[in-house]
């Protein structure tokens, strides 16, 4: 069976779940730069609010980003021209909108079921 996730749209880790959010790190913001269209000038006004698809060990989740953060050392040494130019790790909250089964593709849950 062909896996549905492919290597070269990898952008981050989940790091840390809970029922409300899953907090996703993003090791480089570089990662991120992929998501955007090539007319974009960044990813900071794209990704907010986008959906995510994240590999499990048997299931697969949609998750929709809340908030993406910076670390604080980060902040405040970057401007905005910087900012979108660095390569510069990031960490999201994302809410798991539905989980699937790989093996019963054709049976979606609503939520978290399980944990990525």
């Amino acid at each position: 069976m062909r896996s549905a996730f492919q290597k070269d749209h990898f952008v981050g880790y989940v790091n840390h779940v809970n029922p409300q959010y899953t907090s996703i790190h993003f090791p480089s913001s570089a990662l991120l730069n992929q998501l955007t269209d090539e007319e974009d000038n960044g990813f900071d006004n794209v990704l907010l609010g986008s959906y995510l698809a994240i590999e499990g060990a048997r299931h697969g989740f949609i998750g929709k980003v809340l908030e993406i953060d910076m670390p604080e050392k980060d902040m405040l040494i970057l401007d905005h021209s910087a900012y979108l130019n660095a390569d510069t790790p990031l960490t999201a909250n994302v809410e798991i909108m539905l989980s699937f089964d790989y093996e019963k593709v054709n049976k979606v849950s609503k939520g978290l079921l399980c944990y990525p």
